[in-house]
């Protein structure tokens, strides 16, 4: 028989996003993960502009480490 897992429960009230009003006011990034056609994993670090939904920038590499975010 499996274990079942416990349900996480929020520990508080949920705070409103705050809006961006203005051009690089805030950015949003996103790991995007997919395979090639040699099956091997690629890892792509996307930077994406909240108020103009623009893509400031993409990182690809097989494994990105946290220093590289950090710098980025």
């Amino acid at each position: 028989m499996r274990k079942r897992r416990k349900v996480k429960r929020p520990t508080g009230e949920r705070q409103p996003l705050a809006a961006s009003h203005h051009v690089n006011d805030t950015w949003s990034t996103d790991f995007v993960m997919d395979a090639l056609s040699s099956g091997r994993r690629i890892k792509c670090l996307t930077v994406m502009d909240d108020f103009s939904r623009e893509c400031v920038d993409i990182a690809v590499d097989h494994g990105i480490g946290g220093e590289y975010v950090v710098r980025l």
